[in-house]
């Protein structure tokens, strides 16, 4: 159990510091462009994905409260983290470059990036886990022939 809590304490510390970040977009005209490029860029559906990628996480714990997968599918909301993704973007990126943006991913090229985007963040992510799995073995190689 208390493996489980050294494991969900630090995420739920991560996500519980987003709203902390988070402040409410300057203009109404402005979050509903931000909002109309998460859509068109196929980022409003990252909440879905990280939603996703955590269960996946949270599967792995062995001793994992009874209950705990249920209860977290049933509060999380992939949209609450659009929410906070809003004022996010408007602070960041001025309004000209959200219209520009969002011409772009409503043209034939923006749609073939957002239709080409999933496989690209999968395959980056699995070449990324490659990757560090590679240099922790040159690592731990390195520390060896050391001793």
């Amino acid at each position: 159990m208390r493996t489980t809590l050294r494991v969900l304490i630090p995420l739920f510390v991560l996500f519980a510091s987003i709203p902390a970040a988070a402040q409410t977009a300057s203009s109404g005209t402005k979050e509903k462009k931000v909002r109309t490029l998460l859509e068109v860029s196929g980022a409003s559906r990252m909440g879905q994905q990280v939603m996703d990628a955590m269960i996946v996480q949270f599967e792995q714990i062995p001793d994992l409260p009874e209950g705990f997968l249920k209860e977290f599918k049933r509060l999380a909301k992939p949209s609450d983290l659009v929410d906070l993704i809003v004022p996010i973007y408007s602070r960041h990126v001025e309004e000209a470059d959200i219209d520009a943006l969002i011409a772009f991913y409503k043209s034939p090229a923006g749609q073939r990036f957002v239709k080409a985007q999933p496989d690209i963040t999968r395959e980056s992510m699995e070449a990324g886990q490659r990757w560090g799995e590679s240099v922790a073995r040159r690592v731990i190689q390195s520390i060896e022939r050391r001793q």
